[in-house]
């Protein structure tokens, strides 16, 4: 007799996939095509499931204690990160060509330090205010990827989503949206880039 069809669930970013064989349920969990879990078996489909959701929360447990100051993710979970937002392995890139292109810029500049006018001008924005958002939409899918959110807070009460991949860089007397504002990328970001991103063309 076949074994049914794999079932899915999803479970901290994870695809969790279940399946009958031989009478035991066997689950595993993977992301983007690779196994992150070892399978596990169990008399029933949830005792399957929930051992392999206990690894998947044992490990983000771990990679969270290890983060640095302000909770911020380490060198190694933001390289992980920019890897599946990058397409790495079986995935689709995330990132437009213009958001590559102020990573690339931003990583490369003095001191790591670009404003938002220098961001529109290398990504070929208009305006400031459109660099401001794609690249808060990039700094986004780094952040989900790396289940972090920035403190930091706009008037709506929204967040900043920039603040994933970098901080308020040298700009006294200036508040985040203005063209001069300073964006220093985090160092974490920048050799993550350095390590997984070619320059852009």
């Amino acid at each position: 007799m076949s074994p049914l069809p794999a079932r899915q669930t999803t479970h901290g970013g994870a695809i969790i996939k279940s399946q009958l064989r031989a009478g035991r349920w066997r689950a595993v969990a993977e992301r983007n095509g690779v196994w992150v879990t070892a399978p596990h078996e169990g008399a029933s489909e949830e005792q399957a499931v929930n051992a392999v959701k206990a690894e998947l929360d044992a490990a983000r447990s771990r990679v969270v204690a290890a983060r640095g100051p302000g909770g911020y993710p380490g060198a190694a979970e933001v390289r992980a990160a920019l890897k599946v937002v990058l397409g790495a392995g079986r995935g689709k890139p995330r990132l437009s060509a213009s958001q590559l292109r102020m990573l690339n810029a931003h990583r490369s500049a003095p001191d790591a330090i670009m404003t938002a006018t220098e961001l529109a001008a290398v990504a070929k924005y208009r305006n400031y205010a459109a660099a401001n958002l794609h690249y808060g939409l990039a700094g986004r899918l780094l952040a989900e990827e790396m289940d972090w959110t920035p403190a930091e807070r706009n008037d709506a009460g929204e967040p900043i989503w920039t603040f994933a991949l970098a901080t308020g860089g040298r700009a006294p007397g200036l508040e985040v949206g203005d063209p001069h504002w300073r964006w220093e990328m985090r160092p974490a970001v920048a050799q993550a880039l350095a390590d997984a991103l070619a320059p852009a063309r």
